[in-house]
């Protein structure tokens, strides 16, 4: 499973299309952030800054999940994987793991674009509630990603998932959610579960994570529990070799 991980981080990384809108969407952050840093005040970099990191599931998400599928769909590189001995299982984990590395990995230097800006300009801004806030689309695009996949599983096409992935990275979905089940909730009496939504859990937590431990819990729930219907749903699935 390393191998195929290696393998795959090194595929991604030679698409010069990739590069180019990574680069984009720092020189958009950073352009960003050192305008903010040198025209506005320490409160509204702040606020930027938090909407900029509240974003990176739409700026760089998209980007990555994009990069971890796509060419392996067009090419058949995972059935080329599992002919050559690597396991359905090993092979979900894999993509798991490559999409996890991507995510800490580009919205560390995003996180850290975002910080160092005020720094050169002599802002006295919270840094921790920039990194919290990264850290909250970092958890975002992890689900919204795991989510995706399970798609990708059942139908061998990325198209149907990126469109997926779109819906949740703008909140469409989680609106749509919000709304259906605020209307049971209202006009049938039906319990109240918009609170079970990833969406709430991971604001309550990081409101205040010493006080909403049952919120992450409930967090690395929605972080397995797709993983492991993708890899029930793979393994039934009938690949073309």
């Amino acid at each position: 499973m390393n191998q195929y991980i290696h393998a795959d981080m090194k595929r991604i990384h030679s698409y010069p299309l990739h590069w180019f809108w990574l680069i984009a969407v720092y020189a958009i952050i950073g352009g960003i952030a050192f305008y903010q840093g040198s025209h506005g005040t320490a409160e509204s970099y702040l606020e930027t800054a938090n909407m900029v990191a509240g974003s990176l599931c739409i700026l760089l998400g998209i980007i990555i999940f994009i990069s971890v599928f796509a060419a392996d769909m067009r090419t058949r590189t995972m059935q080329a994987a599992i002919g050559s001995g690597v396991s359905r299982r090993e092979v979900i984990y894999a993509k798991d793991t490559e999409g996890m590395i991507l995510i800490l990995v580009y919205y560390g230097i995003a996180g850290l674009i975002l910080t160092l800006a005020p720094m050169l300009f002599h802002l006295q801004i919270a840094i921790d509630a920039i990194w919290m806030t990264t850290l909250k689309s970092m958890l975002e695009t992890m689900v919204y990603f795991d989510i995706s996949m399970i798609l990708i599983c059942a139908t061998l096409r990325t198209n149907y998932a990126e469109i997926l992935y779109i819906l949740f990275a703008f909140q469409i979905v989680d609106g749509l959610l919000s709304l259906g089940l605020g209307y049971l909730t209202s006009n049938f009496s039906f319990p109240d579960l918009t609170g079970f939504l990833f969406s709430s859990l991971a604001a309550s937590f990081f409101k205040d994570p010493a006080l909403n431990i049952l919120s992450l819990a409930g967090i690395v729930l929605y972080l397995i529990i797709p993983v492991e219907i993708a890899q029930s749903v793979f393994k039934k699935k009938e690949l073309e070799f």
